[in-house]
Parts: structure tokens; C-alpha cells; sequence
């Protein structure tokens, strides 16, 4: 499996799953930001997931990766979510991926 098939894998449930996910793979410094909601550390991004509807379904395409370090890459793509009761949306976007501490991020194919 490559390294992207590897962060995809790992990005996809962020998207469907539910809160347990997010506070198992969230690091602690975890920051995103969405212009209409601004930033949001971890415990806001658990506690918005926990409140939230999920998205039933999601496609991610055009995936690349950056490695930054030996330990941490950046994963962009883009993302087509829909919710069965609230339409779709497509989102570009990525993530900066790191392991867990000590862990490096495995060597694999170009991606």
C-alpha cells in the first residue's frame, strides 16, 4: 500500500466517524480553521463531532503527499461528503499527519 493510500485510510474516518475517532487521533496541538467558523483546537473539533451530524459517505481524490519530516507529512486531496438528509459538498483541503510519538511515517511510493 502506498503512503497515500495509508493517509487517505486514515483521513476518510475523520469525515464518517464519530467522536471516539477523533479523540483517539487528534494530537494535543491539533489547530484546523474554516473561514465561516474560524479556528478550532482539539477539544472544540471533539466537542463540534460529538454535537454534529456526520457525513454518511465521502470520496477522497487527488490525494498528495508532502513529506515535512521524518515524522510528519502533509496529505491535501479533495473531498466529495454527502449527508442523506443535507445535500453534498466538495471540499479541498488537507491535513498535517504525524504518528503517534516516536513513530515515523513509513517510506512507500511516490505519492
Amino acid at each position: 500500500m502506498s503512503l497515500v493510500d495509508t493517509l487517505v485510510g486514515i483521513e476518510e474516518p475523520f469525515w464518517t466517524a464519530g467522536v471516539d475517532y477523533y479523540a483517539r487521533n487528534l494530537a494535543e496541538e491539533f489547530l484546523m480553521v474554516f473561514p465561516e467558523v474560524g479556528f478550532m483546537g482539539r477539544e472544540e473539533a471533539i466537542d463540534g463531532v460529538a454535537k454534529g451530524q456526520r457525513w454518511s459517505t465521502v470520496s477522497i481524490t487527488d490525494a498528495r503527499v508532502t513529506r515535512s519530516t521524518e515524522d510528519a507529512a502533509v496529505l491535501s486531496y479533495e473531498a466529495r461528503a454527502s449527508r442523506q438528509d443535507d445535500g453534498s459538498i466538495r471540499h479541498r483541503g488537507g491535513r498535517t499527519v504525524r504518528p503517534n510519538p516516536g513513530g515515523a511515517i513509513p517510506e512507500s511510493g511516490a505519492g
